[in-house]
């Protein structure tokens, strides 16, 4: 069974909340801005099906257990290591959206480290081939994509990612949004 249509909306965003302390010695509240400040912002990035750009016809969300001190590295070229959401071969030509967050690290301050797969790897929207990004349990995920996507091929397949921690296993969700052409 094949996808024949959906949707993928990947979503960042940041909301920031204060509250500030009215002036001291003005005499007069006239003009004095409300006390509590709150502001923020969000992007969205959304492929429908389809191969072209911004279109997307392969969709993979799953969680992984990554032993202490150990990497997980998945071939995203031959479509056998990743698996797509019915299950099928997920051959990817362009990746165009990657989400990574941590779901169980009992609380591990060690992360896990994406990037620099020891050969062919891809480099998702880093600048360099050695480019890493760590995250943290309980903290933000990795999310990064864009329309047109990174080339995946024969020497840009692998996607390495290593559980920093010597002593917790870490369990990842990843999301892999792209196209098989």
């Amino acid at each position: 069974m094949a996808l024949t249509g959906g949707t993928m909306q990947l979503t960042a965003g940041v909301r920031i909340t204060g509250v500030t302390q009215n002036p001291q010695g003005t005499g007069s509240t006239a003009g004095i801005p409300d006390p509590t400040w709150s502001g923020g912002g969000n992007d969205n990035q959304v492929l429908s099906f389809g191969t072209a750009t911004g279109l997307a016809d392969i969709y993979c969300c799953a969680a992984w257990d990554i032993a202490a001190s150990t990497a997980l590295t998945l071939d995203v070229y031959t479509g056998t290591d990743f698996k797509d959401v019915l299950g099928g071969t997920a051959a990817f030509r362009k990746l165009k959206a990657i989400y990574v967050q941590i779901v169980n690290g009992t609380g591990d301050t060690s992360g896990v480290t994406i990037g620099n797969a020891a050969s062919n790897a891809n480099i998702l929207w880093f600048g360099n081939v050695n480019d890493t990004w760590t995250i943290f349990d309980g903290g933000p995920p990795f999310i990064g994509g864009n329309t047109s996507g990174v080339t995946v091929d024969a020497t840009h397949k692998n996607l390495k990612f290593a559980n920093n921690s010597t002593t917790t296993l870490a369990t990842v969700v990843i999301a892999l949004v792209g196209s098989s052409v």
